[in-house]
């Protein structure tokens, strides 16, 4: 295995094995879903409104149509696909990276020239 700062710099979609392309395709869905899901609860709103009042900015709010601040969108984002909690799937170790990643992912590419292949491989990485 390749020293871990070449693999965050050098990992292309790729390098990442088919049976992870598809479990990850299906993870991104999944996220996807339980976010609309989640945007309808009253936890959601609130930080919703919490990001785009308190710190405003211009990076989208996922499913809200307004702005905030990149960390506040991502906050956002990430508490709207938790007020459901049914994201990532079943994982018995109970882990839900992809709550605040995607997220987090998506504020960063904003405004970014990133491609859906290289969005994809930081999603795997």
């Amino acid at each position: 295995m390749s020293d871990p700062i070449s693999f965050i710099h050098d990992l292309r979609w790729h390098d990442v094995p088919p049976d992870a392309q598809e479990r990850l395709h299906m993870c991104l869905l999944d996220l996807l879903g339980i976010a609309a899901g989640g945007r309808a609860l009253p936890m959601s709103g609130i930080v919703r409104d919490h990001a785009a009042l308190d710190f405003p900015g211009t990076v989208p709010i996922l499913f809200d149509g307004r702005g905030a601040a990149l960390a506040a969108a991502s906050m956002a984002g990430a508490m709207s696909i938790d007020a459901l909690d049914g994201h990532d799937g079943y994982n018995p170790s109970k882990g839900h990276v992809g709550c605040t990643l995607l997220p987090a992912l998506l504020a960063l590419s904003h405004g970014r020239d990133v491609t859906g292949l290289d969005f994809m491989a930081a999603l795997a990485m």
